[in-house]
């Protein structure tokens, strides 16, 4: 499996082969995942993107982080901590980040879960969570997200989330850690 989640992995693939040509298309279907959603960090990032992403793909394949909706959060963790590309991560990429990591969250997991909406806090952006829903009509489904006053949940660690249900608005939220 590792072979789909890492570039490094992928290289050592024989080529030509089913098994390196099934990779290569992983790979490109996680840098569409990830960057489709932050043109922001694309357009700072340019067109060598593989020297971020490649060697976060390695990181995440060895800590075994999930592919899930969190995948935006665990990357603009690492990138972060990247001395040579942290500075990529200025207030409006990590409000990106939030953005895209809430929206994969209301496309892919809130009707399993029963929730209306999701916060995203994080570290990085202290003052403020940023808070995600999906409205549904008839014709389409719509993502709404806006910025939430949410000071002081450091003792989370990095980042953290609350799931707001039908009613509840963003009062009264659970907070819980980032699921690896």
């Amino acid at each position: 499996m590792e072979y789909y989640l890492s570039a490094t992995y992928a290289k050592q693939l024989p080529q030509p082969s089913a098994q390196r040509s099934l990779a290569i298309l992983s790979l490109r279907g996680l840098w569409h995942t990830i960057f489709d959603l932050t043109p922001l960090l694309q357009e700072k990032v340019g067109e060598d993107s593989g020297r971020i992403l490649d060697p976060f793909l390695d990181y995440a394949e060895a800590q075994s982080l999930s592919m899930n909706w969190a995948l935006h959060l665990h990357f603009l963790e690492w990138l972060l901590q990247n001395p040579e590309e942290g500075h990529l991560a200025d207030q409006d990429v990590v409000q990106e980040m939030l953005t895209a990591a809430g929206r994969r969250w209301a496309k892919e997991w809130s009707a399993d879960l029963g929730g209306k909406g999701i916060a995203i806090y994080c570290s990085a952006m202290p003052t403020l969570a940023i808070g995600t829903y999906r409205k549904h009509t008839p014709a389409e489904t719509h993502f709404r997200s806006v910025a939430l006053s949410r000071p002081g949940l450091s003792n989370f660690g990095f980042a953290t989330y609350a799931i707001t249900t039908q009613g509840q608005g963003w009062r009264k939220l659970s907070w819980r850690p980032i699921p690896n």
